[in-house]
């Protein structure tokens, strides 16, 4: 197996820009899409289990109830807001601001599941 063998990356990250396109506009009237460019420089609790701040490497802060690291398969840690980003959240604790980081397929999956 060579790289000739899988398609050119540019591709695929036209294909994942596509379906999040696609569920962003099938997404519930409630959801609500921002894009932003910028480097999350601190995470901080406000209360034991959130909402979190979030601050930016561009000087803006966001609150979030919920935020969801989608940085690939890192080992379980306690000290992570969500340990699991394919989980469910319980219909009495369902987001009501929802941040997600990350940049590969396991953000792409949260974000097309968050948006419908």
């Amino acid at each position: 197996m060579s790289g000739a063998d899988f398609l050119p990356r540019a591709l695929y990250g036209a294909y994942l820009q596509q379906l999040l396109s696609q569920a962003i506009q099938a997404a519930a009237p409630r959801v609500r899409f921002e894009r932003r460019r910028a480097r999350v420089e601190a995470l901080h609790a406000l209360q034991q289990d959130g909402p979190f701040e979030l601050e930016l490497s561009n000087g803006e802060r966001l609150i979030a109830s919920e935020v969801v690291l989608a940085c690939g398969d890192p080992p379980r840690s306690r000290h992570l807001a969500v340990d699991d980003p394919y989980a469910s959240p319980a219909s009495d604790r369902a987001p009501r601001s929802l941040v997600i980081l990350g940049t590969g397929l396991t953000m792409a999956d949260v974000a097309i599941e968050a948006a419908s």
